[in-house]
């Protein structure tokens, strides 16, 4: 994390890794409904998801003076039923810190502990795991564009534009996440197939040994 960023940018940053787990995100928010509580305090992002409410504060760095009010505050809010309260400190908190690459062997451990979840029957688990699988494996070859959490569609889009991925790939890869999407949201009738799983253990293999796509004859 670059030590010049702004709260406004830090909270755009969180806002986005929150966003990723299904949650809705506004920045400086100035009407919250129900939430009448906080009086003239407004927050510097405010989280939602399944009907909980997070309100989130950004501080530079810890403030002595300051810990009885952000307490007070604290208590104030997650009093409220479905309200939570959430004080990052950019000199010391990691949840906005750059995502470290990992190495082959750690991805091809994980690609063959899906591989066994998938022979035992898991297959919504294995298909899971086999997206953690790629987003390491992009992380890998492109540490710098793949620092932050990122969604799939990110992912696909940026490797289809830089070649690594052929379009029809690239289409293939987007249907598979429309799957991922639906059930890490909670749509757990989501069907994964037998093709569904080789495809995308294919292409995570393709990537993690970062293979170039191979010549198409015309």
């Amino acid at each position: 994390m670059s030590q010049s960023i702004s709260e406004y940018e830090a909270a755009r940053e969180l806002a986005r890794k929150y966003e990723l787990d299904g949650y809705t995100a506004e920045l400086e928010p100035k009407n919250i409904p129900g939430a009448d509580f906080l009086g003239s305090y407004r927050p510097d992002l405010l989280l939602e998801r399944d009907g909980q409410k997070i309100i989130v504060e950004i501080k530079r760095r810890h403030r002595p003076e300051l810990s009885k009010h952000i307490e007070a505050l604290k208590n104030k809010i997650e009093q409220q039923p479905g309200w939570k309260f959430l004080l990052v400190y950019l000199d010391s908190d990691r949840a906005l810190a750059g995502l470290k690459s990992v190495p082959y062997p750690s991805i091809r451990s994980l690609l063959n502990e899906a591989e066994a979840a998938f022979d035992t029957g898991s297959k919504r688990a294995a298909f899971l795991s086999l997206w953690a699988g790629f987003e390491a494996a992009a992380r890998r070859i492109n540490p710098e564009a793949f620092s932050k959490p990122q969604s799939p569609g990110r992912i696909i889009t940026v490797l289809a534009e830089n070649g690594t991925f052929w379009p029809d790939d690239a289409d293939e890869l987007r249907r598979l996440a429309a799957k991922r999407n639906s059930l890490i949201h909670g749509e757990l009738d989501v069907e994964i197939s037998d093709e569904d799983y080789a495809s995308l253990m294919a292409h995570v293999e393709t990537l993690a040994e970062e293979r170039s796509p191979p010549e198409k004859s015309i």
